[in-house]
């Protein structure tokens, strides 16, 4: 009777082992509503991309990586800049998001992406509910990923040529549009474009103007911030499920967080807004507005300082040089 080849056995094991994805989620939510689209929200979005891997062998969840409040139209965005970073290192070989806008609404540089860079550092990516998985033959219809990818360009050039004037209605009414709340200050239940004292993190405000007005410098408050143990604005945000980049719970006081809060009329009861401007239908991505032309709105809320105790820090910031 012939002897089975042991080595022959061996190889037929290596070559019928499955492949193992080390797969990332992606998410995001667009800039334009604060962090909701047509109800996509980011955990909706989350759990959706887990039923998906929910029961799939080979699959081995590294990390989950969240964009909130960012645009689609360009890939400026720290998470997907961290997800990029990650694969082109080899520590993630499968990107998984809920649909190719998710991923950008700019066709070419998502082309870029499917084309040219996920094949050379060999990552595989599903887009869910367009039913595109680069590792299945029936996925390679290039034409029909560019259609799809050029009709969500065309489609963002257009929401932000008829949002761009509706928000600045907004905040020429004096409606908060931002992304999160300034520190001190959270969304009201009722109204997302109302701010309302937080009575947690407005004391921690009023302190910071107390010390200034003391004669403390920047360095000296950050130090008796740390001492107290107060948490950061990122790491208070994060700890509250308002941002979930795991990044900035590690976020620490810094002179200039401290700088910016001390210069933020917002405290005063103002809203200042319109300091950034896009015009993604024109090609044009956010530049700064001159001073002269921001948007600012007075009694929009409850000031967290007095008018007399803000302008004496803004004089005593003067005279010291800003130090």
């Amino acid at each position: 009777m012939a002897r089975k080849s042991r080595v022959n056995k061996d190889q037929n094991l290596f070559l019928s082992a499955p492949q193992l994805y080390h797969t990332a989620l992606y998410i995001r939510v667009s800039v334009y509503n604060g962090g909701k689209e047509d109800g996509s929200t980011i955990e909706n979005q989350e759990s959706h991309l887990r039923s998906y891997l929910s029961g799939k062998c080979g699959f081995i969840l590294s990390s989950v990586y969240i964009d909130n409040g960012e645009s689609g139209t360009n890939f400026n965005r720290s998470e997907f800049e961290r997800l990029i970073g990650d694969a082109r290192a080899g520590k993630i070989n499968c990107i998984i998001v809920k649909d190719l806008s998710r991923f950008g609404r700019n066709y070419i540089e998502v082309g870029e992406y499917l084309e040219r860079f996920f094949p050379l550092w060999g990552v595989r990516f599903i887009a869910v509910n367009d039913n595109y998985d680069s590792a299945e033959p029936n996925s390679s219809d290039i034409l029909r990923i560019h259609l799809k990818n050029l009709i969500n360009d065309i489609y963002a050039r257009d929401i932000s040529r008829k949002i761009c004037p509706v928000l600045r209605m907004k905040q020429e009414q004096g409606e908060f549009i931002g992304a999160w709340a300034p520190y001190g200050y959270q969304k009201a239940e009722n109204n997302k474009h109302k701010l309302v004292i937080d009575e947690e993190t407005a004391p921690v405000v009023r302190g910071i103007f107390t010390w200034r007005l003391a004669g403390w410098s920047y360095q000296k408050i950050v130090r008796e911030l740390m001492v107290q143990g107060v948490p950061s604005p990122s790491q208070y945000r994060y700890s509250k499920g308002v941002i979930k980049n795991e990044k900035l719970s590690l976020a620490i006081w810094k002179p200039t967080t401290v700088m910016r809060i001390l210069s933020n009329r917002v405290y005063q009861g103002y809203l200042v807004q319109g300091k950034k401007r896009a015009a993604l239908w024109d090609g044009k991505l956010q530049a700064a507005v001159p001073a002269e032309d921001w948007i600012v709105v007075s009694g929009c809320h409850e000031p967290i300082v007095g008018d007399d105790v803000f302008e004496e820090v803004q004089i005593l910031r003067n005279c010291k040089g800003g130090r």
